[in-house]
């Protein structure tokens, strides 16, 4: 049995008595971008009211420079309780408990939640520019087709190409990131540990690990396909949330032991 299989079997038993538990974290998770939908949506019918009568461009600028900027804003501020989801799978693994919704506020403490804050966006920022340079195909692609190509932009062929450009665009964007898969593990293993001494550990991890958390996503890819008609969602989720918690703790302990043997 390959490692990948092993692990996703352990995961599997993760959440055999925690499916509900999980199934409400994932719920409260997918609250946050119900939020941002919400401010978004409602920030740019203000701005189209307030700005009726000014031409097209001007009211669209004036809602991506405010309204997406809310948005994202209040995204950013929710943020914490990402951290919180990987911290109910966490304890879980790593000793056994039974999974804790109450976990996901766990960032929302006093002295807790200015440190989530940093965590993430520095994390943000370490994805930034590998995020904008995988989007650069799709956007140079568009720019092409609507100046360049005549009577191509909107065609079939044109979605085709641009549908498979985003799907590799968001791909590469997800390698890069396994780069800080233990980040939310290591803070919250280590509370004394500052932002940038967790990003130091993240990296020795991931150095140690080498390619094992891709070749378990890879594994994932027949269960990721299933979640095009969205319902199954609500297993595989949880499902790859476990498996990743129980390979992060694997990787996790080795590296902590080699570095006691330092």
């Amino acid at each position: 049995m390959s490692a990948e299989k092993i692990i996703r079997k352990q995961g599997r038993e993760l959440l055999q008595h925690n499916y509900v538990a999980a199934l409400v974290g994932l719920l409260m998770i997918s609250f946050v971008f119900v939020i941002y939908d919400t401010l978004t949506s409602v920030s740019s019918l203000l701005i189209m009211m307030t700005c009726e009568g000014m031409s097209d461009e001007v009211t669209d600028i004036i809602i991506y420079s405010v309204g997406l900027p809310v948005g994202i804003g209040a995204v950013y501020l929710c943020s914490p309780v990402f951290i919180g989801y990987e911290r109910m799978y966490r304890r879980a693994s790593v000793s056994g408990e039974r999974f804790d919704p109450a976990d996901l506020f766990y960032c929302f403490h006093k002295g807790r939640y200015g440190r989530a804050l940093r965590l993430n966006l520095s994390l943000t920022v370490r994805m930034l520019v590998p995020a904008l340079v995988a989007s650069l195909p799709p956007v140079i692609y568009y720019i092409l087709s609507v100046n360049v190509f005549e009577h191509f932009y909107d065609t079939p062929t044109y979605r085709l190409y641009m549908f498979i450009l985003v799907i590799c665009s968001v791909f590469l964007t997800v390698m890069w990131g396994f780069r800080y898969f233990a980040v939310y593990a290591l803070y919250n293993d280590y509370d004394y540990m500052s932002v940038r001494e967790i990003f130091a550990y993240n990296r020795e991890v991931a150095n140690s690990a080498g390619n094992k958390p891709v070749q378990l996503l890879l594994s994932f890819i027949p269960w990721l396909l299933l979640c095009i008609a969205v319902l199954p969602m609500l297993y595989v989720i949880p499902y790859l949330s476990a498996s990743f918690a129980t390979s992060c703790k694997w990787l996790t302990k080795a590296q902590f032991e080699r570095n006691m043997r330092v």
